[in-house]
């Protein structure tokens, strides 16, 4: 026979798995060599009689583990919200406002990058993990947030950790790839027995990659450098891995000497759940009576502080002391220096003026001094802002932020100089972010009519002197007219 016209042997097409099509009606002699993965290095194990504990660990948990990496991203994302947000956002700002609208909205062009990487992370770690989630009992995560992607088009609400809620989705992912991590990195060093490995702990906060198993990048050369090729007669070709060799290599490489983490999540409390008319009420109860600092002692609390971040610093303590206030109460001269040493708070950051001049007595007013400055993210008097900064009501329905009308100014012109202004300012301030910010009613009732019924109900001064005050100014301006007494009380001190 011709052989251009019986082939025996057209062509031998050695694949990786892939199947190759050839137009083509000839016979053909197929060398099948599998592809290396991680799902091939699974089945070949299966049929080996030895048993190698750490690397099939490490494939049965590969899943899980490749989320753990990115676990510094999120942690920083969430600490970064918890900063800007913890008591200065309200739910229903959070619910409508997306991921892509916050960071649009408050960062500038240099961040836009590095927190467009950190949702990144967080998307790409719950995708893999997020069925697990349902069965992890640390903390509850409702079934109808399991179905979202957590991307940039995501309510920000998942994203704010909280301990329930929307905000459980992130906090929950945290703490379950912390699990993981730990429980992975606690097996593998009892199963080595090796007297070289010490145990040791690192703060959640201070988690980089290094102490993580960041493997990823580097599994298929990993696996291609363990795996061997071998022709039989009849059988074809033959992949074997060297499994002692790579476990060995894996256990060195990414899981020896690794930390295991220390989990302290922090968590977001929105404004409705500190800032009520009734829960200031209770302190003033609890802990009566309260008096207002000394003007000097507020300056000298401010000028040390000094800058917004150190401000935030001592008024999130200041909160929590509140709360505590609040359900338990306390001696009005009790100092308050003593008082967070009871906490066992005496470390966190806080004004040193504050622990030497204030008691338990002077803690609402203390919070008024700081809560005004921390608002308007800026320092031009010993109270609040300037004119031209970043709207310090950000969070306030737009309802609630209506202009006052130049009449209305001109009258405040003529008023305030017959007023006491910082008692003025601190009602105002408390006013707002305890009433005005929950309560639904109408937003057209005067603030003039309104104010008084709230001071009595809240235990307040009710001899504040409010008769200057433009009788036509509504409860819809009430963040404006604290605005502009701001900026006249700055403008008094400058001359």
């Amino acid at each position: 026979m011709m052989i251009n016209k019986i082939m025996i042997l057209c062509t031998i097409w050695c694949t990786s798995g892939t199947p190759v099509v050839k137009d083509s009606l000839e016979p053909h002699m197929w060398g099948y060599r599998p592809r290396i993965t991680l799902e091939h290095l699974v089945r070949y194990m299966q049929q080996q009689k030895k048993k190698f504990p750490i690397l099939e660990e490490f494939l049965k948990n590969e899943t899980v583990l490749q989320a753990t990496q990115y676990i510094p991203d999120i942690v920083r994302l969430q600490k970064l919200l918890f900063d800007e947000m913890h008591h200065r956002i309200d739910r229903k700002m959070a619910h409508k406002m997306s991921m892509r609208d916050f960071i649009v909205r408050h960062r500038t062009e240099n961040l836009l990058n590095e927190y467009q990487k950190m949702v990144a992370s967080v998307q790409r770690a719950w995708l893999l993990v997020r069925d697990k989630l349902k069965d992890h009992g640390q903390l509850k995560v409702e079934e109808e947030y399991l179905k979202e992607d957590l991307g940039l088009t995501t309510a920000l609400e998942f994203f704010i950790p909280t301990t329930t809620g929307p905000g459980a989705c992130t906090f929950s992912l945290v703490h379950y790839l912390s699990y993981i991590h730990n429980n992975f990195i606690d097996w593998c060093r009892a199963k080595s027995k090796t007297s070289a490995w010490h145990e040791h702990k690192i703060q959640l906060a201070h988690t980089h990659k290094c102490h993580l198993l960041d493997y990823q990048s580097q599994l298929t050369s990993i696996l291609l450098s363990h795996c061997h090729y071998s022709l039989r007669l009849g059988q074809g070709r033959e992949v074997s891995y060297d499994l002692p060799a790579l476990e060995k290599y894996i256990l060195d490489r990414f899981i020896h000497g690794k930390p295991t983490i220390l989990v302290d999540i922090p968590h977001v409390s929105y404004q409705e759940d500190i800032y009520t008319a009734a829960k200031f009420a209770a302190v003033r109860k609890k802990v009566a009576p309260q008096s207002a600092l000394q003007q000097r002692v507020q300056q000298d609390i401010l000028r040390e502080l000094g800058s917004p971040d150190k401000l935030r610093r001592s008024l999130d303590v200041v909160e929590i002391v509140l709360g505590f206030l609040t359900s338990g109460g306390g001696k009005p001269k009790t100092t308050l220096r003593s008082y967070l040493r009871k906490l066992k708070m005496e470390k966190r950051s806080f004004s040193k003026k504050a622990k030497e001049h204030c008691n338990l007595e002077h803690i609402l007013s203390l919070w008024q001094t700081l809560s005004g400055v921390v608002q308007s993210h800026d320092i031009i008097c010993p109270l609040h802002m300037h004119a031209g900064l970043t709207e310090p009501f950000h969070t306030l329905n737009q309802e609630l932020l209506q202009p006052l009308a130049e009449t209305q100014c001109k009258h405040l012109d003529r008023a305030l100089p017959k007023v006491d202004l910082s008692a003025l300012l601190g009602t105002l301030y408390e006013f707002i972010e305890t009433y005005t910010r929950h309560i639904d009613m109408n937003k057209e009732w005067g603030l003039v009519d309104t104010l008084p019924p709230h001071l009595e109900a809240s235990n307040l001064d009710p001899s504040l002197d409010l008769d200057e005050l433009p009788e036509d100014i509504t409860l819809a301006q009430t963040a404006s007219t604290w605005k502009y007494i701001v900026q006249f009380q700055a403008q008094q001190k400058q001359h």
